[in-house]
């Protein structure tokens, strides 16, 4: 879905394998290709599946190889909790501005 924002939950490789658990939160527009609720590489690869615990609910919730990833999306916002305390960096920044 384009222009939409979806979050990445999970990063991990499995044998050749590097997967990217993703999520849309309106809960459905989900991944239909490799990799997909019910593609075949889930069968084919049967250690993935166990690896990754892999569930068919219709949640919002897929996985996809890293290489499709790439293929779909053209750029990632990373978001990080945003500590309570000010950075150092911050507090240098204030008392340059007072020097002046």
């Amino acid at each position: 879905m384009p222009n939409h924002a979806y979050s990445v939950l999970r990063c991990v490789q499995v044998g050749e394998f590097k997967m990217l658990c993703m999520r849309n939160p309106w809960r459905y527009h989900e991944w239909n290709g490799r990799w997909s609720d019910g593609s075949e590489e889930w069968e084919e690869h049967p250690e993935v599946a166990e690896a990754l615990q892999k569930e068919t609910d219709n949640d919002g919730i897929f996985w996809m190889e890293f290489s499709d990833w790439k293929s779909v999306w053209s750029e990632m916002n990373i978001i990080t909790d945003i500590p309570a305390k000010r950075s150092l960096f911050h507090t240098e920044l204030d008392d340059e501005d007072q020097e002046e």
